[in-house]
Formats: C-alpha cells, structure tokens, sequence
C-alpha cells in the first residue's frame, strides 16, 4: 500500500512515466481496486483495477486484450463480490487480500444481479473463443509458478 501511496503523491506533483503508470495500475490490481482519490484515477483502467466498472455492463472491447488469466480473474472478481466461497487455493489466496471481499458461506448464484449474469457469459464467450477458461494448473504456469530459479 506504501508503494502505491507514494506514486500517487508523485503523480499529484505532475505526470508519470509509462513504467509508473503501468507499476500504478498493477498495484491497483493487486490491492483490489482504486483506492486512492478519485480525481487521480487514470481513466484507461480496466476493470480487473477497477471492479466498479462490473457495476455496469462489459464490452467485447473491454475484454480484447486480456490474457485467458485476467479473464479467469475477472470472471471469479464478480463472483467474489457478491460473497462467493472458492475451492481454488490460487483464488482463495488472491481474493483474500482484498479488502472489499467477504466469503460468504451462504453464497448462492441467486445473489448475482442481472448485470453480472450478463458479464460472467460475456467473458465465458471470450474465454471460449481464446480456447476455453483456464484450470488452476494451467493459471499457474502462465504465471511462471513452475519455472523460476
């Protein structure tokens, strides 16, 4: 949070570089949305930053360059905000430092709106056209889990 902390102040005094810009964005990610002020947020981000834009229908733009990975994500991002309890200890550990998110044992699908039904099969035929949603095995070899020295 320091680090994200101290590249706003940075940005407040004057513009970011490319580096700073994309280091922001992943930090925002990372911490489960925008939490700094609204007033510096860049207007690009995408909604695996900003889980507030799952407040309103997706776009196929949206979703264009995303990897099957942050699709993967963003997909179990509208899940967890309505509460959703996950198996998977890569999404357990993910979700779980996020300070919005909640498990609730109690979860059912019946707690999704109508917009994030519509999202969830929007990005579930994107996942499908890029060669089906990835398993967690597969999620983390995308990360590189298995190949560092």
């Amino acid at each position: 949070m320091s680090q994200q902390k101290a590249l706003l102040d940075k940005k407040a005094a004057g513009p970011l570089g490319p580096e700073e810009d994309i280091e922001l964005e992943l930090l925002a990610v990372h911490l489960g949305g925008w939490t700094a002020d609204p007033e510096l947020k860049p207007e690009d981000l995408s909604p695996l930053a900003d889980p507030t834009q799952l407040d309103a229908l997706l776009s196929a733009n949206q979703l264009a360059t995303l990897s099957l990975r942050d699709l993967r994500m963003l997909r179990n991002t509208i899940y967890a905000r309505r509460g959703r309890p996950f198996r998977s200890t890569l999404l357990q550990e993910h979700f779980g430092v996020m300070e919005w998110y909640t498990p609730d044992e109690a979860y059912t699908d019946a707690k999704l709106t109508p917009i994030d039904r519509k999202n969830i099969r929007l990005i579930q035929s994107v996942e499908k056209a890029s060669g089906g949603p990835l398993t967690d095995y597969e999620h983390k070899v995308e990360e590189g889990w298995f190949f560092a020295a």
